[in-house]
């Protein structure tokens, strides 16, 4: 496995700390997660490991991202107690789909592109949100007077 130090000096996609954990839905396009397989020659057992890395890396800090640690990724895959034969395949797709930055993690492009673009539009929702409520706030005080 590569270690972070032989990763080539990309740095992270990320231009701020995306972090989604406090959200109750994820408001992603389902083709981020339907067109993993770009080979078409993905089976069951490996699709799903994939499927799960997605999911889980939504969860992490930044989002979208997954810690370039072997055991790490493979219980995240479902698959710590797996073959090494399956689990080469498994990581023979994240690193063809991923790429290893230089702050030691993996960002998967397609995702990184949604992730970016929901959290623009989930943090344009809560600064207009808070101008709704601003200017209620206002009316109502000016109302008052």
């Amino acid at each position: 496995m590569e270690t972070p130090e032989q990763a080539l000096s990309i740095a992270s996609p990320y231009e701020e700390v995306i972090d989604l954990r406090g959200l109750q839905k994820l408001m992603l396009p389902i083709e981020v997660f339907v067109q993993r397989d770009r080979l078409g020659t993905m089976q069951g057992p490996v699709y799903g490991a994939m499927l799960r890395m997605m999911m889980c890396s939504l969860r992490e800090v930044p989002a979208g991202s997954l810690k370039a640690d072997e055991r790490e990724l493979r219980t995240l895959a479902g698959m710590l107690y797996s073959p090494d034969g399956e689990w080469q395949i498994v990581y023979q797709y994240l690193r063809m789909n991923w790429v290893l930055c230089d702050d030691g993690r993996y960002y998967d492009p397609a995702l990184e592109n949604a992730v970016t673009a929901m959290w623009r539009q989930l943090k344009g929702g809560r600064a207009g949100a808070m101008r709704s409520v601003e200017a209620r706030m206002g009316k109502r005080v000016s109302n008052e007077t």
